[in-house]
């Protein structure tokens, strides 16, 4: 799959700037931690931790910004 084209033939601006955040992210991760995800040498107990860690973390930021909001 060529990303390059099937990005540019995209009509949705929302999608292109998650495409975009999704590569910043990948590139900063090889930057903190030297390895992409699919070389991370995790357990999946490892991988469960971090994902419930994040959801801790989004669940934190959706609960500030309806705070926010009232």
């Amino acid at each position: 799959m060529n990303i390059t084209h099937d990005f540019d033939n995209l009509q949705s601006e929302t999608y292109k700037e998650v495409i975009t955040d999704l590569i910043a992210r990948e590139k900063m991760g090889r930057m903190k931690y030297g390895v992409t995800v699919d070389k991370a040498n995790l357990s999946e107990q490892e991988w469960l931790n971090h994902a419930y860690e994040e959801a801790l973390d989004f669940a934190i930021y959706l609960k500030r910004l309806m705070k926010l909001k009232k």
